[in-house]
């Protein structure tokens, strides 16, 4: 089933999208340094607040690359807003992805983020009743 994307940004190549399944899909491309982050954490923050209900995230991370302490920390941030998000899924067969994801799980020291191998398995998870 084709999704409709109801609404979407861009910094640089990263592509980030609120589908009809109530998901936002998050693709990281490359690099992000210290003014990517500023944009991504406001725009992110603008996402989340067209919801009125809970927030789930599915992050790409096969594609990522260096990211500044700053734009790490954004991440972090953004998982940890309260109650919202209420799932975030880090996916990627990538090193670099495992690497990213064991960085921001740690970080934000709760059980809402989870690293999975494949997509299909990060959206059984972020779909399952809470």
């Amino acid at each position: 089933m084709k999704q409709t994307i109801i609404h979407e940004f861009y910094v640089g190549q990263h592509h980030h999208y609120l589908a009809d399944d109530n998901i936002i899909y998050a693709n990281t491309i490359g690099a992000i340094d210290d003014e990517m982050a500023v944009q991504f954490k406001e725009k992110s923050l603008c996402l989340y607040a067209k919801f009125d209900g809970p927030i789930r995230v599915l992050v790409d991370l096969n594609k990522a690359g260096k990211q500044t302490t700053l734009a790490r920390n954004v991440w972090t941030d953004l998982c940890n807003q309260g109650e919202r998000p209420v799932r975030v899924a880090l996916w990627g067969l990538h090193p670099v992805a495992k690497l990213l994801a064991s960085f921001y799980i740690g970080l934000s020291g709760n059980k809402k983020c989870k690293f999975f191998s494949t997509k299909d398995a990060a959206m059984k998870w972020l779909k399952e009743k809470i």
